[in-house]
């Protein structure tokens, strides 16, 4: 810095005054929180914390996190671009800021042009230089973003000739860095490991040093033992001289805003009392009992002012002040004066504290301890208690209630499934005593009709009788387990009867069958039973060669026949775009093979696309069970197949060839042993998901990558049902209107639709589907009526409607836009939440755990009402049509179930309990692992665009406040409708146009290398 050099004296380094540097750093560094917070630059600043730390040599650094207000949060790729740019700037455009950045804001070089470099750990270099190239800023599902790194030929040359480029560039804004000519390393911070990692530096102490003083005296006798305490090493702290002259002027060495005032947490009559040593403790245990603590002032303060009565403990600061020597809270005049409440941590082995401080965060209003304990009218004896009945703790004893509250409505058919979901996903520590407990209510059936063939009413059932029946339900109960992949006796305590004396001849002499081979059995006999031969179902032409293909086969059949496919493996691809009709095929060949009495296994990658198949069942669960291989398992479809990753696909062809070798050795060396499977898809959407991962490593997670593509034969279908229909109905105009959407979608899908010039893959919308505006009201308005009529809310018409986005966050906006017009009352539902690590136990309140979201969570607070559609996050009964992505409507709440009906697929109509089950997060989702108990549901007026796939709608709103980030994300949207009319899309201007060109454009993006392989 020229401030500094101009200072120095002949032959003077900075190194030499580190009093200058420190005076000079301290200046820079008020004016750069001076522009970030009063300013505002950034946005509008309303929580900082800011950091100095000292390394041994040069200049200090800080470490500075800013928080802005949520209208002000970098949210889209373009706000991205507009704070932060991780390019070299156009010399002759912006010389200084050219100059700054190639002289302080380049890495390196690193890696195998240094590999000495000091970031270089196990020879790659630790902060992951150099990076790829990449031409516009992206984001993934998890927010992370990738910045922009075009390839644009500029470059600097360091002094050792090495060129560096822009994948050389530390992320920096350039305002910031040119008018300080410094490294300023400028990241959009979404993650809790940047705070942690920031924090770290707040409390991590000084710097140390080792010290060890030895003696040097060679002329001392050889027969003279010296033993110095002194000659061993010291741990000492080591201040450089920056730091002391930092601290010697008195500077601060960390920042924080908003103030806090901390709030006491204690049992009653278990108050904090400070004294001074030799003080009379008489005196001052009179003299503490005459004070308030911040918390016994609450309850006071509550008792007169029924305005305080609307606020939590911790929110009481920002509405009234502390006095200290009056012990009492006071209304602020000004309103809320920039300071925030913070209760003091409690350790969870402090049981009665830590649940009295978890009722804290809920109660409001309270007048006394007793308050505390109090839920609903009734008074607790324990805080653990109270806590429990307002359904903030996750235990046994929830589920207890839980089947208690449902037994007054429910079947003991629906009891026993909802006793089954609990044992899988709920991990109760005692499921024997769960089911000693309720065994009466869950055997009701069983009993009463027992019951009913006593001869005398007042007759009492026997021991014998009772047992039979608890018997029959425990059958009932491994039945159900059975499709979990696990089995009653898994449980300690439970023992299933020697006899199964349940009606017997309802299996149809499958008795003896695992439940894969009962239930593909049980599926061939309803094929053979069916009235509707699939060979003479109303084919186009490319389907029936599809069809006629794969049973020839099948059937072993040699004839010769008119279809244009020759089927000579094993392994087959059927691919078609959005309305080809690829179900409908599917559904036939499943039909038509189980009416030759073999077993033909529907296997898909999501829940929603399984169940759109007869016997459909994910990939996960259909695998996780083991592999029965007979000659008559024959087939195996996966639609979907386009999302299959290479490991997947490779992992069950070894399995296949492990197990059929053992039948003929020469099937072990055939791709997946030799059985015919039929993928099917379509490339132009989403392909596999892979967390943070870059363009290069989704496309080597292909299926098309793996060594086994090459063996699969590739069949298409391409004439379109839509067009087709609207042909039959003598419909010109609409035939006409869909075979030109059909197009679009075809050059969207394979990106081929023209691009504006000079760009990677903006294309101009069509003016028919964009909706005018930036307003998230006008495009609920537009889907959903703004429920103005009786039938907006009804179900068939919420399923057949959604408004799609990128991501969860922005999902959540329209979810609570849409949800607070949807008519009725809000019932909101708290998580338990729970650290998995006992260190993180001690340090995480539960409401820091409260805060953090992500997608595969649903929320702390969960804000539903009846008639309203939910989405299933887990795969929770798929045989019942329960599984992640399944949408349901809303029927009835308890504390601890929800009654829901299944809204969509073959199961419409079906009522599921849903309990609470307990979900963790992981490190790499939001920087802590933790464990979330919530119903597993999040609402569903809004999906992200990945969750759409497989589902037609008749209205679709697509929301795009930032670009599509992913391959065929945009195509997936588009295709979800059946005609151009039926989607409109929200953009916002600032994003969607090109100076001095009409229209509205938007990425689209297609990773092309799929294509070509």
């Amino acid at each position: 810095w020229p401030e500094i050099q101009n200072e120095l004296l002949y032959g003077q380094t900075a190194a030499d005054r580190p009093d200058l540097c420190s005076r000079v750093f301290h200046l820079k560094f008020k004016s750069l929180m001076k522009d970030i917070t009063k300013d505002h630059i950034l946005g509008v600043v309303v929580g900082y914390v800011a950091v100095v730390e000292f390394q041994k040599r040069g200049l200090p650094h800080a470490h500075m996190l800013f928080i802005v207000k949520p209208e002000h949060k970098p949210r889209t790729t373009t706000d991205f671009d507009k704070i932060i740019s991780a390019e070299i700037p156009n010399q002759e455009s912006f010389p200084m800021a050219y100059a700054t950045v190639t002289k302080n804001m380049m890495h390196g070089p690193c890696g195998s042009l240094n590999p000495r470099a000091i970031c270089m750990k196990d020879g790659k270099c630790s902060k992951g230089y150099p990076k790829k190239f990449v031409p516009i800023t992206t984001t993934a599902e998890s927010g992370y973003p990738i910045y922009r790194r075009r390839r644009d030929g500029r470059s600097v040359t360091k002094a050792n000739g090495v060129a560096l480029d822009n994948i050389w560039v530390v992320p920096h804004n350039i305002f910031l860095c040119t008018k300080y000519d410094a490294h300023i390393n400028v990241e959009i911070c979404n993650t809790v490991s940047a705070v942690k990692y920031l924090y770290k530096y707040v409390f991590k102490g000084h710097d140390r040093a080792s010290v060890q003083i030895s003696s040097n005296d060679q002329q001392a006798s050889a027969n003279t033992v010296s033993h110095d305490e002194i000659n061993h090493f010291i741990d000492a702290r080591y201040v450089s001289a920056p730091e002391a002259s930092w601290r010697i002027f008195g500077f601060s060495l960390h920042k924080e805003f908003p103030s806090h005032q901390r709030l006491s947490i204690h049992l009653p009559g278990q108050e904090t009392v400070y004294f001074a040593e030799g003080a009379n403790l008489s005196d001052v245990l009179a003299n503490s009992a005459s004070k308030n603590t911040t918390l016994t002032a609450w309850f006071n303060i509550n008792r007169t002012d029924p305005n305080a009565n609307q606020y939590l403990y911790h929110e009481f600061p920002e509405y009234y002040t502390w006095q200290k020597k009056e012990t009492v809270w006071r209304t602020r005049q000004r309103g809320f004066n920039q300071t925030i409440g913070r209760i003091y941590s409690v350790s969870p082995k402090e049981s009665e504290k830590y649940y009295l401080r978890l009722l804290l965060n809920y109660v409001r209003g309270a007048k006394s301890f007793e308050d505390m304990r109090t839920v609903e009218g009734v008074l607790y004896e324990t805080y653990q208690a109270a806590a429990r009945a307002k359904g903030l703790l996750a235990d046994d004893e929830q589920w207890d209630t839980c089947l208690l509250e449902s037994d007054t409505f429910q079947s003991p058919f629906m009891l026993r499934r909802l006793f089954v979901t609990i044992l899988v996903f709920c991990n109760p520590s005692s499921p024997f005593q769960l089911w000693i407990t309720h065994k009466d209510n869950l055997a009701y059936d069983y009993l009463l009709t027992q019951k009913r063939l006593l001869t005398d009413d007042n007759s009492i059932l026997t021991d014998e009788m009772k047992e039979e029946s608890y018997g029959n339900c425990l059958w009932d109960l491994n039945e159900m387990l059975d499709a979990y992949n696990i089995n009653l006796d898994d449980f300690a305590g439970f023992i299933l009867p020697s006899i199964d004396t349940r009606n017997t001849g309802r299996n149809f002499g499958f008795d003896g069958m695992s439940r894969l081979e009962r239930e593909q059995r049980e599926l061939c006999l309803e094929a053979e039973r069916s009235m509707i031969d699939p060979a003479e179902l109303p084919f186009n032409t490319d389907q029936r060669a599809v069809f006629q293909g794969i049973m020839e086969l099948v059937n072993g059949e040699k004839v010769q026949h008119k279809a244009r496919f020759h089927f000579k493996d094993n392994l087959c691809f059927l691919d078609g775009p959005a309305g080809t009709g690829k179900t409908f095929v599917f559904n036939a060949l499943l039909q038509g093979v189980r009416r030759t009495n073999c077993i033909a296994l529907s296997v898909a990658v999501s829940g929603t696309a399984s169940l759109l198949l007869k016997g459909g069942r994910t990939a996960h669960s259909r695998f996780g069970i083991p592999l029965l291989c007979d000659q008559a398992s024959m087939c195996f479809l996966k639609p979907r197949a386009s999302m299959i990753s290479r490991d997947v696909l490779e992992t069950v062809d070894r399995s296949f060839r492990d197990i059929m070798r053992h039948q003929d050795e020469g099937l072990g060396r055939v791709p997946f042993g030799g059985k015919l499977i039929v993928f099917g898809g379509d490339f132009r959407q989403v392909l596999p998901v892979v967390p943070k991962g870059t363009k290069d490593d989704i496309i080597q997670a292909c299926m098309i990558t793996s060594h086994l593509f090459r063996h699969i034969k590739q069949l298409r279908l391409t004439i379109n049902m839509r067009v087709q229909q609207a042909q039959l109905v003598d419909s010109v105009e609409s035939a006409q209107e869909l075979e030109e959407f059909s197009f679009f979608l075809l050059r969207i899908g394979k990106g081929q639709h023209p691009v504006y010039p000079n760009t990677l893959n903006t294309i101009c919308l069509p003016n028919e589907m964009v909706l005018p505006g930036n307003s998230i009201a006008d495009l609920c308005r537009h889907v959903y009526n703004d429920f103005e009529n009786e039938a907006d809310v009804d179900s068939s018409i919420l399923m057949s409607r959604a408004i799609l986005a990128p991501t969860n966050a922005f999902v959540s906006d329209v979810n609570d836009h849409v949800l607070e017009k949807f008519p009725g009352e809000y019932t909101t539902f708290f998580s338990t939440d729970t650290a998995l690590s006992d260190n993180d136990a001690l340090t995480l309140p539960p409401e820091f755990m409260n805060s953090l979201e992500c997608g595969s969570l649903p929320p702390h607070q969960l804000k539903l009402k009846i008639g309203s559609p939910i989405m299933m996050l887990r795969n929770l009964a798929p045989a019942q049509g329960v599984c992640n992505g399944t949408r349901l409507i809303c029927k009835a709440f308890l504390l601890h179930t929800i009654q829901a009906e299944v809204a969509t697929g073959p199961y419409e109509g079906n009522i599921f309990l849903i309990p609470r089950i307990s979900l963790c997060s992981t490190v790499e989702q939001v920087g802590v692992e933790f464990k979330r108990c919530q119903f597993p549901i999040r609402p569903a007026f809004a999906m992200t665009i990945n969750k759409s796939q497989g589902q037609t709608l008749d209205s679709v709103g697509l929301y795009l406040p930032t670009p599509v980030f992913s391959h065929g994300q945009l195509y997936v949207a588009l295709s979800r409708v059946k005609r151009p009319s039926d989607i409109k899309i929200l953009i916002p201007a600032e994003i969607s146009t090109i100076e001095g060109e009409p229209g509205t454009y938007t990425s689209n993006v297609v990773y092309k290398e799929i294509f070509r392989n």
